[in-house]
């Protein structure tokens, strides 16, 4: 397979090559310039992760997936605090 050799800065036969992966998860293929012995590498592609703007798709899709309840029955699921207290202070009247 044909890789660019910095070096050389030409175009070379690669010789001893290998499929490896980047970081990313890009596949390419590393090996020797037959000339000057210097590590060339080509990318072969496919693989890598998903672009940042697709993630963002996939995250708000799945958060209007998870609420699918309405606020009015938000609402009602909600425990009322104290609602007893309130209302029997309020019927009682002060005393001066």
């Amino acid at each position: 397979m044909e890789a660019y050799c910095v070096k050389c800065k030409k175009k070379v036969e690669m010789q001893d090559g290998q499929e490896t992966t980047t970081k990313r998860g890009t596949k390419m293929m590393k090996g020797k310039c037959p000339t000057c012995g210097t590590t060339v590498c080509r990318i072969v592609g496919g693989g890598g992760k998903k672009k940042t703007d697709d993630v963002k798709k996939d995250q708000t899709v799945e958060k209007k997936e998870e609420s699918t309840e309405t606020p009015a029955e938000t609402a009602e699921n909600t425990p009322e605090e104290n609602t007893d207290e309130q209302t029997s202070a309020e019927e009682t009247p002060k005393q001066e």
